[in-house]
């Protein structure tokens, strides 16, 4: 049984391979021989072949230069996602927009060159919320003598002075209702920030008012530290002191004089305080005076 079938398989073969091949059209029949059968096959197969070796080739070693890393260019964008670019500069080009959009922008929160630091439209009162409840917080963490807190709070833990805050308690118990006035920074995303509080004083009635300057630089969480560096950058102070010359903040500066000039005079607890501080001040100049003098 086996043997009729694989002879019967190899006279199909013969038949097909080894005869002559009749291909019916409507009017006539065309034999092939199997010769023509022969080489009609390998030259398809060569063909093939050929255009493999040209085409396919060439395809299959650019998609894999293209798999190799470090083609492509990633870019982290501000809110955390990251955003493929390819390598034909669209990329760059990005950044470079990136860039010359914030160094235009008038209203970002870098200093822009063109604004003059005596711009009464430079200060904002109260317009960062997260900027006021920083003041807040750093100031009660200043009366609660909290080291920790402060250290969190400061670009340099070290300039901490605990002794100075325990002494400072004999001044200011208690700070409430901070009201900022911000100008930018020289950096990007940085403040220079005037924050106005009510001041609880030992012994006082009443709550005068008081000023707190700080330069607030931001983190890379998110947030904001104090930079209780900035005396030692001259290029900083020079520019906080053009600030203090600024029409608004000078208005600042008048109102909570003039706000604790009534407040003493309404109330006597707080001109004895304000003597008790002008007498200690003298005090102090006379003994600087004579110790020059020696």
């Amino acid at each position: 049984m086996a043997n009729d079938f694989w002879k019967q398989w190899n006279r199909r073969f013969n038949r097909l391979h080894f005869r002559d091949t009749e291909i019916k059209t409507k009017g006539d029949s065309i034999y092939i021989n199997p010769t023509m059968k022969f080489i009609f096959v390998w030259a398809v197969f060569l063909i093939a072949l050929i255009l493999f070796l040209v085409i396919g080739k060439p395809f299959s070693k650019d998609k894999k230069d293209t798999d190799q890393p470090g083609q492509d260019v990633s870019i982290t964008a501000d809110n955390g996602q990251d955003e493929q670019e390819s390598k034909d500069g669209k990329s760059s080009a990005s950044t470079e927009n990136t860039s010359s959009e914030a160094d235009s922008d008038p209203d970002g929160t870098a200093a822009d060159p063109a604004v003059s630091p005596d711009d009464d439209k430079l200060i904002k009162r109260n317009e960062y919320p997260a900027v006021n409840s920083f003041a807040e917080s750093y100031l009660n963490a200043t009366t609660n003598c909290d080291y920790n807190m402060l250290c969190t709070m400061v670009s340099d833990p070290t300039q901490i002075n605990m002794d100075e805050l325990e002494k400072r308690l004999n001044y200011a118990t208690k700070y409430s209702n901070p009201e900022c006035y911000t100008a930018p920074g020289l950096s990007e995303g940085s403040f220079v920030v005037y924050v106005v509080v009510n001041t609880q004083i030992p012994g006082v009635n009443v709550q005068p008012l008081s000023i707190h300057q700080f330069y607030l630089i931001p983190t890379a969480y998110g947030g904001y530290v104090h930079d209780n560096t900035i005396t030692s950058d001259s290029e900083i102070m020079a520019y906080i002191r053009e600030l203090d010359q600024n029409p608004e903040i000078i208005k600042v500066f008048d109102r909570v004089e003039q706000n604790n000039i009534d407040s003493a005079a309404q109330d006597e607890t707080l001109q004895q305080f304000y003597d008790k501080i002008n007498a200690a001040t003298e005090s102090d100049g006379s003994a600087s005076e004579e110790s020059t003098s020696e």
